[in-house]
């Protein structure tokens, strides 16, 4: 469960600082910046494979993978254009249910995961 558990406090942390940033007047330009952070995590997902001899590679793509499926409903603004209401599109269905969903692939996977990266380190 340490893939799963690291993605899910990612989930958190990212929750929490969305949530921080809306109220915060100085934070409010994370929202027009175009740069999702499952850009981020796809980013981490692919090192931790390249990186997986290394001994914590599991927890890099742990992070990886929450900021990834956190995120990954705003592909549809990648596709479309910006949102026009992030903060309320983040809160959303369109994005707690690819988060829901994706959570749950991570958790049916875990075992697969972690002999992947058992294998190497």
């Amino acid at each position: 469960m340490k893939i799963t558990t690291t993605a899910i406090i990612t989930v958190i942390v990212m929750k929490i600082f969305v949530a921080i940033a809306a109220s915060s007047p100085q934070l409010q330009f994370i929202f027009q910046d175009q740069s999702y952070h499952f850009y981020y995590g796809l980013l981490l997902v692919v090192m931790s494979l390249f990186l997986r001899k290394m001994k914590l590679a599991y927890i890099l793509f742990g992070i990886g993978a929450g900021l990834f499926i956190d995120d990954i409903a705003a592909l549809k603004y990648v596709m479309t254009g910006p949102a026009q209401t992030p903060i309320q599109d983040y809160w959303s269905p369109l994005f707690i249910i690819p988060l829901m969903v994706g959570l749950f692939a991570l958790v049916i996977s875990e075992k697969q995961l972690k002999r992947f990266f058992s294998a190497y380190a």
